[in-house]
């Protein structure tokens, strides 16, 4: 069953989100800051079977949504949400999610888009970054300034 989340689902919800904290990082900071009741964001969950589980999201911020899936997900009803929202600008996400969106007609040039886009963003800083000669960070580094800051 997918449905409208409420600060009634904030823990499993969140319990998802973490898995992948760095692919998540927008829908965790837009439920951190602004909570799950405004007129511009929404947010839809997919229940597992077994109660208190969340197995797939969907923010929608404005008029960009990003889904995030564990495995497989039911793509066609959140595709539907997307649809209906009437406003639709951008989809973002993982490739898998990507993937399974780019099935649904209504949904390709979206996805594709999508992917385009965010190519052509990591390039632009790769080639930046080795314009300015950054160097990567090493463990070392860290242990520095982790024992500096203790």
């Amino acid at each position: 069953m997918i449905r409208k989340l409420n600060e009634a689902d904030r823990i499993p919800l969140m319990a998802l989100l973490h898995k992948d904290p760095a692919l998540n990082l927008f829908i965790i900071g837009d439920v951190e800051n602004f909570g799950f009741e405004r007129d511009f964001m929404e947010l839809w969950g997919r229940w597992m079977n077994r109660p208190g589980r969340i197995k797939a999201v969907m923010l929608r911020f404005y008029g960009s949504f990003l889904p995030y899936a564990e495995g497989s997900f039911d793509v066609e009803r959140f595709a539907e949400l997307v649809r209906k929202s009437g406003k639709t600008e951008m989809l973002s996400g993982s490739s898998h999610v990507l993937r399974e969106f780019g099935q649904v007609p209504d949904c390709q040039g979206l996805a594709t888009e999508v992917v385009a886009r965010l190519c052509a963003d990591v390039l632009m800083c790769w080639k930046r970054a080795r314009r300015m000669n950054l160097q990567k960070a090493g463990v070392h580094r860290y242990r520095t300034w982790s024992m500096l800051y203790k």
